[in-house]
């Protein structure tokens, strides 16, 4: 099986950007259900739903930047 995208380019850039960083974005997703996981398999020690908000919010942001996306 072979799919051959094509995009009109320059005005359909964000949506050639989005589809060649599928791949990262989905090792996010599998990082962060695997983050949540653990938190549910082994405990965590949150005190609040904020701090699990702000712990969150920090990973994201540290896989897209691993992932050299910036957002």
């Amino acid at each position: 099986m072979k799919a051959i995208l094509e995009f009109q380019l320059p005005e359909e850039t964000y949506e050639y950007e989005t589809i060649n960083k599928a791949k990262a974005y989905k090792a996010i997703v599998e990082e962060i259900r695997e983050t949540l996981r653990t938190y549910r398999k082994h405990g965590h020690e949150f005190e609040s739903a904020d701090d699990v908000i702000c712990k969150l919010e920090c990973l994201v942001i540290e896989l897209l930047n691993d992932e050299g996306i910036v957002e």
